[in-house]
């Protein structure tokens, strides 16, 4: 996989989301009250004559926390892609570490002191984007997310990436957080109540919050305030406030990283 061409195109289509039509459909499992899984389809479109279509189909199981995803593309009414998109969908999620970054005006991690949450594939992925982006990027310490968050000192640390399936907050205390640290967050199956960090670092007073889709922002019962959106970062349409004493970026992933993943398959 060219990362350096994920991470253009993904860039490229959060900038230029006009160009595109999306939807996102989620259907929740629930006999009894008790969750088994949802299914996430997100439906995209190119808006030309004829148009293309994208579709990225996801059924999340509960117990085993595996979410398989396939994806059909169409152009011109023939299908020209039919594949399976799991190994994808890790790839993409890790890439934005390294657009966040990068949108932020760091052009170097020399200095910097990296945690991050999480041993599995996302985590590797994003592992390799940062490699890749920053080749003076110092060693990441990585954490598995069932080490007791309270045994590890997070105070001196720049930026915070958590790529974990926890069920139990990994940050509780923003008080213990390094001015101008930057914290990514991901999870998002099961339903976002379950959170890798608490309610209280979505302070506006104090943090930066930066989501990935407006169309997320109900989805997300912490997030109270109007966010910082990704791709106005990233088209220089808003930037952060420096004032504020650290920032926070909530992804729960969009139909633009899908697109993005797609056009560089075909």
């Amino acid at each position: 996989m060219d990362l350096q061409r994920v991470l253009d195109s993904i860039k490229d289509i959060f900038i230029n989301e006009s160009k595109y039509g999306f939807d996102k459909h989620i259907w929740e499992f629930t006999p009894n009250s008790k969750y088994l899984g949802d299914a996430v389809l997100f439906s995209m479109a190119e808006t030309t004559n004829p148009p293309t279509f994208y579709f990225v189909v996801s059924p999340y199981d509960d117990q085993s926390q595996k979410a398989p995803q396939h994806a059909l593309v169409f152009k011109n009414g023939n299908l020209i892609l039919d594949t399976d998109y799991t190994e994808y969908a890790d790839i993409r999620t890790g890439a934005m570490d390294t657009l966040l970054l990068q949108s932020l005006g760091m052009e170097s991690l020399a200095d910097k002191k990296i945690l991050m949450y999480g041993k599995g594939k996302i985590a590797t992925w994003s592992q390799k984007f940062l490699k890749h982006s920053f080749p003076d990027c110092p060693e990441i310490t990585i954490v598995d997310s069932k080490t007791d968050p309270t045994s590890y000192n997070i105070s001196d640390q720049d930026i915070i990436i958590c790529h974990t399936n926890t069920k139990f907050p990994l940050l509780s205390d923003p008080s213990k957080i390094k001015p101008g640290a930057i914290i990514t967050t991901f999870i998002s199956s099961p339903p976002v109540t379950n959170q890798e960090i608490t309610g209280a670092f979505y302070n506006p007073d104090q943090a930066n919050i930066i989501l990935d889709w407006d169309k997320n922002a109900a989805r997300d019962p912490e997030i109270k305030s109007k966010p910082i959106l990704f791709g106005d970062i990233l088209s220089e349409k808003a930037s952060i406030d420096q004032s504020k004493k650290y920032t926070v970026a909530r992804f729960l992933g969009t139909p633009l990283q899908n697109l993005a993943i797609l056009k560089t398959l075909i």
